[in-house]
């Protein structure tokens, strides 16, 4: 029988980056010792070009569903990070089926401007080479993996379509808070590979307020703004964010028994 459609959506992205295994670091060749003259100690400590980073919350989605009678299940694990530049948040996707041995597992890692706007996504660990890097400018979006990359012109305002839940954000919060008005939104996403390298398309969609809820998450009702994401080639998405942006729920429109839930959170500084 067929997947779900929510869940084959999720688990065709995680596949699409499936040589993401985790693999043993290889070890550098030894070196036989040189005689060096001693070199005058520095002046000062070079400063460091990664921007610092504070943990400032965490969580975990889960989604369960059924295809006939096989459970399949998805659970994102996640920990946002605040940046001198913006922020920064490292999910892994965990994909897995009742009674198989094994599992997908995909290191994510998303940099997000202020406003937790993506402009750079990374699918797979640093180990991985099938890592697949992503950025997103206002004038083109570009993927690169396996040494291959392609890129196509952007103008306006856009947004990337994945299956994470922060990306999923930025997308509802398109829509101002007025029901009835959906707004027009163009959304890149990568759908493959070939000799060339990755595939890219840019399709229309829309987005929508929908209303207000009250969802309990971890023994807590939390307020939230429920949206719903149409586009083509893609389930419809209704996504619950809190005031801050985190997403809550989100479930394919269709089949609300297909709905991926925030199981736990915690919140360690404003954001």
């Amino acid at each position: 029988m067929r997947s779900p459609r929510w869940f084959s959506c999720l688990l065709v992205s995680a596949l699409l980056c499936s040589g993401s295994q985790a693999q043993s670091p290889r070890k550098r060749p030894s070196r036989k010792a040189a005689t060096v003259a001693p070199k005058a100690a520095p002046k000062a400590a070079a400063k460091a070009t990664a921007p610092l980073r504070t943990k400032i919350a965490e969580g975990r989605y889960e989604l369960r569903a059924h295809a006939g009678a096989v459970l399949q299940s998805w659970e994102e694990p996640w920990t946002l990070y605040k940046t001198t530049t913006g922020f920064e948040v490292e999910e892994l996707w965990k994909a897995s089926k009742q009674g198989s041995p094994n599992s997908v597992l995909i290191d994510v890692l998303l940099t997000l401007a202020p406003g937790l706007y993506p402009t750079q996504v990374r699918i797979g660990s640093d180990l991985s080479p099938a890592q697949l890097n992503c950025s997103m400018t206002m004038a083109e979006f570009r993927c690169a993996t396996q040494g291959r990359e392609a890129a196509i012109p952007m103008s306006g305002a856009y947004n990337f379509f994945l299956p994470s839940p922060w990306l999923l954000s930025s997308i509802a919060r398109r829509a101002p808070k007025r029901p009835g008005q959906p707004v027009d939104i163009k959304l890149v996403q990568m759908s493959g590979m070939n000799q060339q390298g990755p595939v890219l398309s840019v399709f229309k969609a829309e987005v929508a307020y929908v209303g207000e809820d009250v969802v309990e998450i971890s023994g807590s009702k939390v307020p939230a703004n429920i949206y719903e994401i149409r586009g083509q080639d893609v389930p419809a998405i209704i996504v619950w964010l809190s005031s801050e942006g985190v997403v809550l729920m989100m479930q394919d429109a269709a089949k609300p028994d297909q709905r991926m839930e925030l199981v736990e959170f915690k919140k360690l500084a404003a954001f």
